[in-house]
C-alpha cells in the first residue's frame, strides 16, 4: 500500500494532492471549498472532518452515514496537535494526513522527503503522512465542515487490521504485500492498537522532528492498553507484554501508567458527557443514519445525501428546529423510562 501511494506521488509535478481509497469518497463541491481556502489562507496542508459510511456488503455492521453538522475552519499550530496526538488527546485524521479528508501541497511533500527522496516511509501510509507533514509544516488548516467520507467496506484495509475482524485474509494479504519493515522498538506490525501504528510511524518519521516531545516507549505502551477497547484489551496487552520484555521494561510499571491513564479517560469521558449535555440544544454535533433507508447503496450515493443533509441543517431552519425538537422528545421520553424504571426497583 505504502509503495502504490509513493508510486502515484512519483507522478506528481507539482499543485496539492489529496489520496482517496476505493471505498471513499469527496463530497460535492469539495474541491471548490478547499481551493477556496487555500487562496484565502496561502497555508501548504489541510485536514478536514469525516463522514462516515459503511457500506452494505460488511457483513455483521449495519450500514450506517453520519454527519458532522458544523461550519467553517482553523488554522492550527502543528507543534501543538502532533503533541496531543502522541498524548492520546487528538486522532491522526485531525492531521493533515494525504488520505481521505487532507489535502498537502506538493512543497510541503518534498519537505517531508527523506534523504533517498520517499515520502512514506511507514507500512501505514496515512498514518506516517499526517506526522510528517505535521513536523515541516508550522501550522495547517482544519476544515471543521465535512468534505470528504471515510468509508468502511468489505476491503478497508484499517477494519481488517484493527478492527475485531474474524476473517484475516485481508489483513494477512496487506501484511505480506509490505516491503516496509515495523520499527525495530516494537514487536511486529501485527497489533489492533491504533496507538502502537501511530507510535511506529511516529518512530520512523524521527529524522524529521528528532522527537523534540520527548514521547517515551512506556508512556505510548500505557496509552495503547487504555486506550484499547475491551474486546482487544487482552490482545493489546499481549503484545504490549512482549515490547516492555524486548525493551527490559517492567510491565508492571506499564500496567500501573495504563489504570492511571484509564482513570483520567473516564473523568474526561464524564466531563465531556456533560458538556454536551449543557449545549445540546444549541449545538447538534452530527446526525446518523440508517444509509440502507436512504438508498445510499455506495460512496457516490453516499456523498450526495450527507451533502444534502449538511446543507438543510445549515440553509434551512425549519429542518434544524425539527432536529432540535426531534432530540428534545428523544431526551425527555428517555427521562421518563429512567424514572419508570427507578420506581418498579422501588416497589
Amino acid at each position: 500500500m505504502a509503495s502504490n501511494f509513493e508510486y502515484a506521488l512519483s507522478h506528481t509535478k507539482s499543485g496539492w494532492v489529496t489520496i482517496l481509497g476505493d471505498d471513499d469518497g469527496l463530497l460535492p463541491r469539495a474541491l471548490e471549498r478547499v481551493a477556496n481556502i487555500i487562496k484565502i489562507t496561502g497555508t501548504d496542508a489541510i485536514s478536514s472532518t469525516w463522514c462516515n459510511y459503511t457500506w452494505p456488503n460488511c457483513s455483521g455492521i449495519n450500514s450506517i452515514l453520519t454527519v458532522p453538522l458544523r461550519q467553517g475552519w482553523e488554522q492550527r499550530v502543528s507543534e501543538v496537535w502532533l503533541s496531543k496526538l502522541m498524548k492520546g488527546e487528538a486522532t491522526y485524521p485531525e492531521l493533515p494526513m494525504l488520505y481521505a479528508g487532507g489535502f498537502v501541497s506538493t512543497e510541503a511533500i518534498d519537505r517531508a522527503r527523506s534523504a533517498d527522496g520517499q515520502f512514506f516511509n511507514s507500512i501505514n501510509p496515512d498514518i506516517y503522512s499526517a506526522i510528517a507533514i505535521t513536523s515541516v509544516s508550522d501550522t495547517y488548516i482544519h476544515i471543521n465542515e465535512p468534505i470528504a467520507i471515510a468509508g468502511i467496506s468489505a476491503h478497508s484495509n484499517g477494519a481488517a487490521c484493527l478492527g475485531n475482524n474474524q476473517d484475516t485474509s485481508l489483513s494477512e494479504l496487506f501484511y505480506s504485500e509490505n516491503d516496509h519493515v515495523f520499527h525495530t522498538t516494537l514487536s511486529g506490525p501485527r497489533t489492533k492498537s491504533i496507538n502502537i501504528a501511530v507510535y511506529d510511524s511516529y518512530l520512523q518519521a524521527s529524522f524529521l522532528h528528532d522527537n523534540s516531545f520527548r514521547v517515551t516507549l512506556i508512556d505510548q505502551l500505557s496509552l495503547a492498553i487504555a486506550s484499547a477497547p475491551m474486546d482487544i484489551q487482552a490482545e493489546v496487552i499481549d503484545y504490549c507484554k512482549a515490547v516492555a520484555n524486548k525493551n527490559a521494561i517492567e510491565i508492571s510499571d506499564v500496567l500501573e501508567r495504563s489504570d492511571h491513564l484509564s482513570r483520567q479517560k473516564r473523568i474526561k469521558f464524564a466531563l465531556n458527557k456533560l458538556r454536551r449535555l449543557l449545549t445540546w440544544f444549541t449545538e447538534i454535533g452530527s446526525v446518523t443514519y440508517d444509509a440502507k433507508a436512504l438508498q445510499a447503496l455506495d460512496v457516490y450515493d453516499a456523498s450526495i445525501a450527507a451533502y444534502s443533509i449538511w446543507s438543510s441543517h445549515f440553509h434551512n431552519k425549519n429542518w434544524r428546529m425539527k432536529k432540535i425538537k426531534h432530540a428534545f422528545a428523544r431526551r425527555v421520553s428517555r427521562s421518563k423510562n429512567t424514572a419508570l424504571l427507578v420506581s418498579r426497583k422501588q416497589l
